[in-house]
């Protein structure tokens, strides 16, 4: 884990802005791929429930994943306790360090939710809050639509 967290600050050099760009993009296709994996071993992902999904995370030391909130519609708040982005920054303050977490949670509930989805964390334990949260909504332009696992235009 130190290894990976070690070339994460690598990437993000100076400002950071292109390799945060990078590692939530990285995420956001895991996360689809994710929900691939699960619709090709169980046939339909949207029968599993969304804790169990995310006990996975937890499974692979991402951190425990709480969901808070849930609704079909398209809107989630979900708490990571223990995050692995951002225990080697816990409590100083200054930036939030989840990017490949926010992207992962913004992946998979893209096609949770069949549209793409908005993730933003409001909480983060570098900054010293006891849990990282995240939440997450549809996007406001409705013209980008997921539909069959593919990114439609203009639909």
């Amino acid at each position: 884990m130190s290894v990976i967290l070690g070339r994460i600050r690598e990437i993000f050099g100076a400002d950071g802005s292109v390799g945060k760009v990078l590692v939530f993009e990285m995420g956001k296709a895991a996360g689809h791929s994710m929900y691939t994996m699960v619709k090709d071993k169980l046939g339909n992902p949207d029968t599993v429930p969304l804790p169990e999904l995310l006990n996975v995370y937890s499974a692979i030391g991402w951190g425990k994943f709480k969901v808070t909130e849930f609704d079909p519609r398209g809107t989630a708040n979900v708490n990571v306790f223990d995050n692995f982005e951002c225990a080697y920054h816990q409590g100083e303050g200054r930036n939030s360090y989840s990017q490949f977490i926010r992207g992962h949670l913004t992946g998979l509930f893209s096609r949770i939710y069949h549209t793409n989805v908005v993730t933003v964390e409001t909480q983060c334990i570098a900054h010293g809050d006891p849990y990282c949260n995240f939440q997450l909504k549809p996007q406001e332009d409705s013209s980008n639509k997921i539909k069959d696992g593919v990114m439609r235009f203009g639909v």
